[in-house]
């Protein structure tokens, strides 16, 4: 291995360089090829988006900080929805009196999504105050029609016709699921026609998409498909419906509602598909083991795979958007983008949570929730959300992988002979190839033990019977003097979470164990020059452990510098001891390049600055526990060949 790879390092390539080894490939290793010079697919990044609920956790400060960093991450989070948004907007008046609205704690919540470049899937969700009984009557309807309309023109308001243009509008969510909606079908219709007429009033180029049904196939969306199918109704934007499973059963699951929708209503084929809540398995709030490391980032990249094969190469779908629900505030088991670091018990509810379905505790409003708030805490990136950064070097041309066994389509789902290990490869813009590879085991979700945070002895069998190889046989490659650089995420590479398990599970990390915890939570980085292209020809072996994803780029020399950082600020809040914990963000000028990011830091005092970050930063945000007042940052862009920008202007803490 070239010394570029440090020997910690050197175990997760496994060989990449190995150009024209003759080896027979076993059980679980696969020989695929890529012919960069064949015909390609558009490739949109349709997943970049996270939601959770309620919609008061985004008046916590622990949110604020949450959203700061989704916002930052490398491609960011396009799109953010929350449940019972219109909860938070409290009405008086009625009656022979003219209506009032309290909008302030509606405003803060979005507010704290718009300002970090999020949009919205905007839900209709929710009875501000109690104020509507129902939709049976046409005085009831009415009412609702108004109250859309006031909505809507509040947003357009504050927010711009341009920002909100770009929002997804939807129905309440899982109408289908009686704790989520109490009045029926016939009125859930009747509160569908009033809201999208009610949002046409202030902007006939919005629209509204749904039914973001719960249930397979229910009867709500057949009528709800029924409904919106008739002579004078307005189509829906997208059409959304909620599968949690892993992938391969999740494209089936979507698949029979194209295949219903194409045989029973033929004039809605053509209408944008939504998942909303891709997630593996119901309930954000048990703990599952999974959840804390790599497999739950081998998920999603998978499930971007499967859709890719089945939903859009396969059926032709104009596949809007992949979410997973995962936005919510939490430990490492729970369904979360971070692991939360409370003061003593990490698990203590806060004010604001909803329970372990995400449900809103029936009954109880701002004012009636006793728990505590969020106010020393520390949050740390987990592998599910440190894969968002490598999706987002893929580039907008996606290429056939050729020869992993096919799937097999069953009445519930797809299986192969090779249900755990994929590759997807794409070039960039700036001709640059990428090429991203997962394993993610096949295993049972669920072990039985929703409190442990360990596999079962089955599971861990599993998971030593899934670990494989990947042969890439690349061709129609037009690059000059390449370079070639590796990110992974595994057991060990970006997966905190196994770090903390050696630090003994500490309940309250000490500042220096949190730092450590920061570096630990990027994905390992490490680049070779050494690389021969012959005749547009390049064979690569990859390793992949279980529970894995590497991202593999090869480009050529950059033609310009790796750009200027913009806009550096910082946020401070109480870490976990009380210490003050400063969140660095910024902005920067190539933000899509090849490119990471360097924190540099002079203690106060002092005006000689030293690098700070150890590991690599692909995203646009860093912490620095128990920072000190008048600490001085700044921050510079460098590129995958180790060219260097400019600093950014100095901030003090």
């Amino acid at each position: 291995m070239n010394k570029l790879f440090p020997k910690a390092l050197k175990r997760s390539l496994m060989a990449l360089l190995m150009m024209g080894a003759a080896a027979s490939l076993a059980d679980n290793h696969y020989k695929v090829s890529v012919d960069f010079s064949a015909p390609s697919v558009p490739f949109e990044p349709y997943w970049k988006s996270s939601g959770l609920s309620p919609s008061d956790l985004l008046l916590t400060k622990d949110m604020e900080i949450s959203l700061k960093h989704m916002g930052a991450t490398r491609g960011g989070t396009e799109f953010f929805r929350p449940h019972y948004i219109l909860d938070l907007i409290e009405i008086t008046g009625g009656e022979g009196t003219q209506i009032r609205y309290d909008w302030a704690r509606f405003d803060k919540a979005l507010d704290n999504i718009v300002h970090n470049g999020i949009h919205l899937v905007f839900e209709w969700m929710g009875n501000p105050s109690a104020y509507f009984q129902g939709y049976k009557t046409e005085q009831q309807v009415a009412l609702w029609e108004t109250f859309v309309e006031d909505v809507t023109r509040h947003l357009v308001d504050r927010y711009g016709s341009e920002e909100i243009r770009q929002w997804m509008f939807e129905t309440t969510n899982e109408a289908d699921i009686h704790p989520f909606w109490e009045h029926g079908a016939a009125d859930y219709l009747r509160y569908f026609d009033a809201t999208n007429r009610g949002m046409r009033k202030v902007d006939a180029s919005l629209n509204l998409g749904g039914p973001a049904n719960g249930r397979f196939m229910s009867p709500l969306l057949k009528m709800t498909l029924e409904h919106v199918d008739q002579p004078g109704k307005t189509a829906p934007e997208f059409l959304s419906s909620h599968y949690k499973a892993t992938p391969w059963s999740m494209v089936r699951l979507e698949e029979w509602k194209v295949d219903y929708i194409r045989k029973h209503h033929p004039n809605l084929k053509t209408i944008p598909f939504v998942n909303d809540e891709a997630d593996p398995i119901g309930g954000w709030g048990v703990p599952y083991w999974w959840r804390a490391g790599a497999w739950h980032a081998a998920f999603f990249a998978q499930s971007i795979d499967a859709h890719n094969q089945v939903m859009i190469d396969k059926l032709g779908v104009d596949y809007k958007l992949l979410s997973n629900d995962h936005g919510f505030s939490g430990t490492w088991g729970q369904r979360t983008q971070y692991a939360r670091f409370l003061r003593g018990d990490n698990s203590t509810p806060q004010k604001g949570s909803g329970d372990e379905g995400g449900w809103k505790p029936f009954g109880q409003s701002d004012k009636t929730d006793t728990r505590p708030e969020t106010q020393q805490f520390f949050l740390i990136k987990k592998p599910v959300q440190s894969v968002m950064s490598l999706l987002d070097f893929l580039g907008p041309q996606r290429y056939p992988v050729e020869g992993f066994p096919e799937y097999r389509q069953l009445v519930d789902r797809y299986v192969s002979d090779n249900p755990n290990i994929g590759c997807m490869a794409t070039r960039r813009l700036d001709q640059a190839v990428a090429l991203l590879c997962y394993n993610k085991p096949e295993m049972s979700l669920n072990n039985g033990l929703q409190e442990q945070m360990e596999p079962s002895k089955k599971q861990r069998n599993v998971w030593k019977r899934q670990s494989g190889k990947v042969r890439l046989n690349l061709a129609g490659l037009n690059l000059e003097n390449p370079i070639l650089a590796e990110l992974r995420l595994d057991n060990k590479d970006g997966n905190a979470y196994e770090l903390w398990k050696k630090m003994g599970s500490p309940e309250d990390p000490s500042a220096k164990q949190l730092q450590k915890l920061v570096e630990a939570q990027e994905p390992s980085f490490r680049t070779d020059r050494k690389v021969a292209i012959d005749n547009g020809a390049l064979q690569l072996d990859v390793d992949l452990p279980s529970a894995s994803v590497s991202l593999i780029v090869l480009s050529s020399a950059p033609k310009t510098g790796p750009g200027d950082i913009t806009a550096l600020s910082r946020t401070v809040h109480l870490g976990i001891h009380g210490e003050s914990t400063a969140v660095l963000d910024w902005k920067s000028t190539n933000e899509s390049g090849l490119i990471h990011y360097e924190v540099h830091y002079a203690r106060p005092g002092s005006s000689e600055f030293k690098q700070l970050s150890r590991a690599t930063l692909l995203d646009r945000s860093w912490v620095h526990a128990n920072a000190k007042r008048g600490g001085q940052y700044k921050v510079r862009a460098v590129d995958f060949w180790g060219n260097k920008g400019e600093f950014s202007s100095v901030v003090t803490l």
